[in-house]
């Protein structure tokens, strides 16, 4: 996800491929926010990320899921290979080096870039004082505020349980239906277990309540308000992609959400109370074929990049939870419900989530270079990481291609019927093969 304290763009070719002098690829080890290593040799890269060989297999990294001094290293060695030795580098160059460290509020280190640019040429002097006025404003913008649709627990109605607002038709066979009783009910017995949540684990978790979500928190004060505007977000998104009216009622009750600010609570929760490993993720969502859904998150840190890549983690974990409830608790073949996921996540959280760029990027590699996607459509559980922004291209390309076909396509695939068939039936005989060819010549130009 974009870091959103900075309103300058970083300006690399739009997308490179990167050979040192001898025609060598340039090799980095990454540091990652989340813990561990991604080493490679860099084969293409831009602003936003970059594509990394690891065992001839291609892998998206986003700069801003990387420590900074790590980032800020490679990207300065991308530059120097490209440029010939470091002595070459250009007052432009030094200049963009700023810029990245200034929007990770490393501003000393950022300084000496700057000093750096001027020293090469001084017209820069008033490029350098706007850039930092942008970075001013930018931060104050990005202040947390006030999130009016939430329901302090102090100030719970008499009766919280109730969806207020009216509801989709009776007869709408799209979600699943339960009375008011039900909703009442199903609340109540979520606000229990959040209890035992805080008795067990965290006796400081607060209890943020929305129209259509309960979120437990023990983020600090100055920015837990922000935790229930992206999950409303994603909710109204849901309906207008679906066809809902916003206050449709999706869930039995509503959806609970765990954020930790720590990964012990964040572990000690998945170890105790879901029996799930969760030792490779920043989050998960559990879901019961009752309809009920929740999901655990923990927190990288307090930096911006940090905190939009949580809203957009979930975001994404948040749109399993509605579709598990959309039509039915079948689940979709997962290169669909990953790749969903992650669309969504960009229309919800716009300039402050990556997850495009990384499909753009990603997807024109593979259709550049020729490479097979098939193995995308065999995963019946989850892909692992790599395949994420190509399962997301693919859905792109879909939705741009006809979103009202793909509305029908999930519908269908949530009544039981094959991809093989839906695609047939509502994209003109589309079948996975064909898709990939398709899908090629689209992502080759993106």
């Amino acid at each position: 996800m974009r870091c959103t304290t900075i309103m300058v763009l970083f300006l690399w070719p739009s997308a490179a491929t990167l050979s040192a002098d001898d025609g060598r690829k340039v090799s980095v080890t990454l540091k990652l926010l989340a813990g561990g290593e991604a080493a490679g040799l860099v084969s293409e890269y831009d602003d936003q990320g970059l594509v990394l060989l690891q065992q001839g297999i291609p892998k998206t990294i986003c700069w801003d899921i990387v420590t900074t001094n790590s980032a800020y290293q490679a990207r300065r060695k991308i530059l120097t290979s490209a440029r010939g030795s470091e002595k070459n580098l250009t007052a432009e160059d030094h200049f963009q080096l700023g810029l990245f460290l200034a929007r990770r509020n490393e501003y000393s280190s950022a300084t000496a870039e700057f000093n750096k640019a001027k020293a090469r040429d001084p017209s820069y002097e008033a490029r350098i004082q706007q850039a930092w006025r942008e970075i001013r404003r930018a931060k104050e913008q990005n202040k947390p505020q006030n999130n009016d649709r939430m329901i302090p627990q102090q100030n719970q109605t008499d009766d919280p349980g109730v969806i207020g607002g009216g509801q989709a038709a009776e007869d709408d066979p799209r979600y699943l239906k339960f009375t008011e009783d039900e909703h009442r009910r199903a609340v109540q017995l979520y606000r229990e277990f959040g209890e035992k949540v805080r008795e067990q684990l965290a006796p400081d978790l607060v209890l943020l309540e929305t129209r259509n979500f309960l979120i437990w928190t023990d983020w600090p004060e100055s920015t837990r308000n922000q935790i229930p505007d992206w999950a409303e977000q994603l909710y109204s998104a849901m309906c207008d992609q679906f066809g809902f009216p916003r206050d449709t009622p999706i869930w039995r009750g509503k959806c609970p959400i765990f954020c930790f600010a720590s990964e012990s609570r964040y572990q000690k929760f998945a170890d105790e109370l879901d029996d799930y490993n969760a030792a490779s993720a920043l989050a998960y969502t559990r879901t019961m074929s009752n309809g009920y859904a929740h999901v655990v998150l923990r927190r990288l840190g307090n930096k911006p990049a940090e905190i939009d890549q949580f809203a957009t983690t979930m975001v994404h974990e948040a749109s399993h939870a509605f579709m598990h409830c959309y039509q039915s608790p079948r689940k979709l073949p997962a290169w669909l419900e990953e790749g969903f996921a992650e669309y969504i996540s960009e229309q919800v959280m716009g300039p402050r989530c990556r997850s495009g760029e990384n499909a753009a990027l990603l997807g024109r590699y593979y259709a550049q270079n020729n490479l097979t996607i098939a193995p995308l459509f065999t995963f019946t559980d989850s892909p692992p990481g790599e395949w994420y922004p190509i399962a997301q291209s693919v859905v792109t390309y879909l939705i741009s291609r006809d979103r009202e076909a793909f509305v029908r396509l999930l519908q269908d695939l949530k009544k039981g019927d094959s991809v093989e068939d839906t695609l047939a039936r509502h994209y003109k005989g589309l079948s996975t093969r064909t898709l990939e060819v398709q899908w090629r010549a689209w992502a080759s130009q993106k």
